[in-house]
């Protein structure tokens, strides 16, 4: 998010920035899908990228309009098979520090963005 240093946005840093090891990061699916599936860095990477303009808010106070661009969540979710009956995603950061649940109904809006 560097963008958000650019615009001098405060971001903060709670529990200090993790040290990411790309080449062996992965994204990890699991829960209430059909299949557990992991995703490299680079093959994040080579999935088709989208642009939108809209406002990020963060709950500490501050906002900022600016173009993100990322991977669409419809997208993403074409290549995972979600469970039936299945009404929420949970994230959960590098590390395991923070996480949080979003509803699939709100993750439809196609603004939004894994990025």
């Amino acid at each position: 998010m560097s963008i958000l240093k650019d615009l001098r946005v405060p971001a903060f840093k709670a529990g200090g920035m993790p040290v990411i090891d790309l080449g062996n990061y992965f994204l990890f699916v699991g829960g209430l899908v059909k299949e557990e599936k992991h995703f490299s860095w680079q093959e994040i990477l080579a999935m088709p990228k989208s642009r939108v303009n809209c406002r990020l808010t963060s709950v500490s106070g501050w906002s900022v309009r600016a173009d993100w661009e990322g991977i669409q969540w419809m997208d993403f979710l074409g290549r995972i098979s979600v469970e039936e009956g299945t009404s929420h995603v949970r994230f959960t950061s590098v590390g395991g520090g923070c996480s949080t649940a979003v509803s699939l109904k709100d993750l439809e809006n196609p603004r939004v963005l894994l990025a």
